[in-house]
């Protein structure tokens, strides 16, 4: 993980960033870890988000949103854990929001997608002058990403990442292909993040991530992946103790390790 590069502006509110308003780094992970984002990415659900204006009432309206702008559910935390390169990449982004203000956190992961023919989002910011400092992280998942930026057109290669304050005007740039992304917020709390593009979809399946738009309905919906076969429940709950059984086992080895050095030094200093 890169550091906060160039000349920083530390405002009242503790964020660190350069004078231009946003950072590019690569994120710490492996190449088949970015696959995996990347397939992961393109099998969720997405409904469409603002795009040519930014009032969402122009979602519906053809002239004022080309409807080729999407964004998926915002990723449960069961999910996020439940998945190797998501848990990965999610300890990445804790690490870059405390290295822009110790006392951000990430929340709200979304995958955004941009279809063939996208067109260019309209320039906007992230909250008000009201509520409090936030931020945000655009993760590429693959090459000729793109994203404008306090007038400056980004291209991010798959692995790396800009974040960005949340009063450094910014937008989504306009797509020839077909373009798969991460986005997150940063921010003290979850409270302090706007909710007109994302508040919608927090109601989601921990099990298949769907979003719904009223918790009645997310009750009463059933998934395949919730239906699961009871030899295989049974057989996911073995290896489940297997696997915290041979964890204890590590640690206590690892603690016995430990302790048989610590004897040596002993000894070897009682000998002297």
């Amino acid at each position: 993980m890169s550091k906060v590069l160039g000349r920083k502006i530390i405002t009242e509110e503790g964020t660190v960033f350069p004078e231009r308003g946003y950072t590019v780094f690569r994120i710490g992970l492996t190449k088949e870890t970015i696959r995996s984002l990347k397939k992961l990415a393109k099998e969720q659900e997405m409904n469409p988000i603002f795009n040519q204006e930014v009032a969402q009432s122009s979602i519906l309206v053809p002239t004022k949103n080309d409807r080729k702008r999407l964004m998926s559910s915002v990723l449960s935390p069961t999910f996020i854990n439940t998945n190797t390169a998501l848990r990965l990449m999610w300890k990445e982004l804790e690490v870059t929001a405390r290295l822009h203000n110790r006392g951000w956190h990430p929340f709200k992961l979304v995958v955004l997608r941009s279809m063939k023919g996208c067109l260019k989002q309209a320039t906007h910011n992230d909250g008000t002058d009201q509520q409090s400092a936030i931020g945000g992280i655009i993760i590429a998942v693959q090459d000729k990403t793109f994203f404008q930026v306090n007038e400056t057109l980004l291209e991010l290669r798959a692995g790396e990442a800009v974040a960005f304050h949340g009063t450094t005007p910014h937008g989504g740039a306009a797509y020839a292909k077909d373009n798969v992304r991460y986005h997150c917020f940063m921010a003290r709390t979850i409270e302090d993040i706007p909710s007109d593009e994302v508040g919608k979809y927090e109601r989601v399946c921990d099990a298949c991530n769907r979003g719904f738009d009223s918790y009645k309905q997310k009750k009463e919906h059933s998934c395949s992946a919730k239906k699961q076969d009871p030899e295989k429940k049974e057989k996911r709950r073995q290896l489940n103790l297997a696997n915290k059984r041979n964890q204890r086992k590590r640690e206590e080895e690892e603690r016995e390790r430990e302790e048989n050095k610590r004897n040596r030094r002993k000894k070897r200093k009682a000998r002297k």
